[in-house]
């Protein structure tokens, strides 16, 4: 953010990643304006990845560095439960990448312990959503997971937004 009542222009911003100085992009900004700094990268490895992203203009003084720490996962464990009406596109979507352990589960047939092991949860066009599974996805989504409904038929649509009041 420019603070002053000067333009800023080709105000150079960089990126630190795991201590390796990437190189810098460069900002414009009118008085009293915000801009946005966009890096491109590619990691080489999963796990635990420090940043810092700072400027060194001395005309904007404040504010100049912003410390961060993000995790990359090596895989991202998706279960998507479905119902009669679901199709096969997500499993078309995630079921080759290696980047996704993909499993399905019918909704009749699911084995609630299965949404432990999962990062994502998919509900592709359930016809109903029953009380045990609404209690264990609620645990679920305490525990920090996430939950995508994919819905079906517009009848289904009643107990979803009433499930979590989507």
């Amino acid at each position: 953010t420019n603070h002053s009542a000067d333009q800023r222009i080709d105000v150079p911003v960089y990126l630190r990643l795991d201590g390796e100085l990437k190189p810098p992009v460069s900002i414009s900004l009118d008085p009293m304006a915000k801009a946005t700094a966009q890096f491109s990268f590619l990691l080489p490895e999963a796990g635990w990845h420090d940043a810092e992203v700072y400027t060194q203009d001395r005309q904007m003084p404040f504010d100049n560095n912003y410390f961060l720490a993000f995790e990359v996962a090596k895989s991202i464990r998706i279960l998507e439960v479905y119902g009669p009406e679901a199709q096969g596109s997500l499993q078309k979507l995630f079921g080759k990448d290696s980047l996704f352990q993909y499993q399905r589960s019918p909704e009749r047939s699911l084995e609630v312990d299965a949404l432990a092991a999962s990062d994502l949860v998919v509900l592709h066009a359930l016809t109903e959503l029953p009380g045990g599974l609404k209690q264990a996805l609620d645990r679920h989504l305490e525990a920090g997971a996430s939950v995508l409904v994919v819905p079906g038929s517009p009848e289904s649509l009643v107990e979803l937004n009433a499930w979590r009041n989507l």
